[in-house]
């Protein structure tokens, strides 16, 4: 294989573990919209929506 022939594979890579990332990334805000609007709307039914949120941002900070 040649080294043109390795780079443009590389890259093709690169292109589609972006649109994974991307991807990732709509679902990740997706759900914590959704988690959030369940939330306010179901707060006193479901006690648990708010650990769970903030479990959530721990995950997203890194901790």
């Amino acid at each position: 294989m040649e080294e043109e022939e390795r780079t443009h594979i590389c890259q093709q890579e690169i292109r589609r573990l972006r649109s994974v990332v991307r991807s990732m990334e709509t679902d990740e805000r997706r759900y914590e919209d959704e988690l959030r609007k369940e939330m306010e709307t179901e707060s006193d039914k479901q006690p648990g929506l708010k650990r769970a949120l903030e479990i959530w941002e721990k995950i997203q900070d890194g901790e």
